[in-house]
């Protein structure tokens, strides 16, 4: 069997692997306290920039109205989290990816600080290991 180890030019697989949760669009849009760090998030980041302030209504127009994935970049990465969806689905798969974990950091650490991350955004859920693929073409 032959191993291909370099860039594959014709291949159109997608995956994402991360220690996190799956949720819905709905199940952000609804969570009051997900959405107040999310928008808090948003707002220190325009602060630090210079941009423009946005008020809490308006950016959770936005969020409602063009997906919740939309608007929470700043959140993602004041977390060090990622996220991932399919193009065509309401579902966001949000998490940390392993490749992050920190020299000194044991597997129980690193699950431990995605957990307390999901706590303070205000997500219950108890994240696990999320493994994906799928074909893009």
């Amino acid at each position: 069997m032959k191993e291909k180890s370099d860039f594959v030019t014709n291949s159109s697989t997608t995956c994402f692997f991360a220690y996190g949760c799956t949720f819905s669009d709905y199940d952000l849009i609804n969570n009051e306290n997900f959405l107040k760090k999310a928008y808090e998030a948003e707002k220190e980041y325009r602060q630090s920039k210079g941009l423009e302030a946005i008020t809490f209504e308006d950016w959770k127009y936005s969020a409602e109205q063009d997906g919740i994935r939309e608007v929470i970049d700043a959140l993602m990465n004041k977390y060090e989290l990622v996220y991932c969806y399919y193009w065509d689905a309401d579902e966001l798969m949000i998490g940390r990816s392993p490749w992050k974990m920190k020299d000194d950091e044991t597997i129980g650490e690193f699950r431990e600080s995605v957990t307390k991350a999901f706590q303070e955004m205000g997500i219950e859920q108890k994240p696990g290991i999320i493994e994906e693929a799928w074909r893009d073409g």
